[in-house]
C-alpha cells in the first residue's frame, strides 16, 4: 500500500483508473460503431445543433483535419449532416440526424451504466461519494 504523501502512486491509480472507465466507454461506443473521438463530435453537435465545423474542433480542442475526418465518418454512419449556410458557399453548419439524436441518447446511457457498473464492483456507494467529493475539491483546487 503507498503512502499517503506518496503523490507518484496517487498519479498513477488515477491513471488506471481513468483508463479502466475509459475501456468501458469504449466497449460501450464500440456496441454503436464509434471511438471515442467520433462520439465526442456527435455528443458536441446533439448539445449544439448548427455548430460550425472549426467551432467544433476549437471546443474538442483538436485539429479541424481531425474533425473533418469525423464528419466524413458520422456522416456515412447516418448520424451527423453537414448542412451548406447558404449565404455563404465556404461555410457549413452540423446537425445530427434523427438516428445521430438515437444513438447518443443510447450511448450516453449505455456508457453511464457500464462506468457504474465498474464503479460499483470496486466501491460501495458511500465511497463512492466521498471519492467524487475528494477528487472535486483536487479538480476546484488546481483551476
Amino acid at each position: 500500500m503507498a503512502e499517503p504523501h506518496d503523490i507518484r502512486a496517487l498519479s498513477g491509480l488515477l491513471a488506471a483508473a481513468q483508463r479502466a472507465l475509459s475501456a468501458a466507454e469504449r466497449a460501450a461506443l464500440a456496441e454503436h460503431g464509434l471511438t471515442p473521438g467520433v462520439f465526442r463530435l456527435l455528443d458536441h453537435v446533439y448539445d449544439r445543433p448548427g455548430a460550425a465545423p472549426a467551432a467544433a474542433a476549437a471546443a474538442l480542442d483538436v485539429a479541424r483535419p481531425t474533425v473533418t475526418a469525423w464528419i466524413i465518418t458520422l456522416e456515412a454512419l447516418g448520424f451527423l449532416a453537414r448542412l451548406d449556410v447558404p449565404t455563404d458557399g465556404r461555410r457549413a453548419t452540423l446537425e445530427p440526424t434523427a438516428d445521430g439524436c438515437r444513438v447518443v441518447a443510447e450511448a450516453r446511457d449505455l456508457i453511464r451504466r457500464r462506468q457504474n457498473r465498474l464503479l460499483a464492483s470496486a466501491i460501495d456507494p458511500g465511497e463512492q461519494a466521498a471519492l467524487l467529493d475528494v477528487l472535486q475539491r483536487i479538480a476546484t483546487a488546481g483551476s
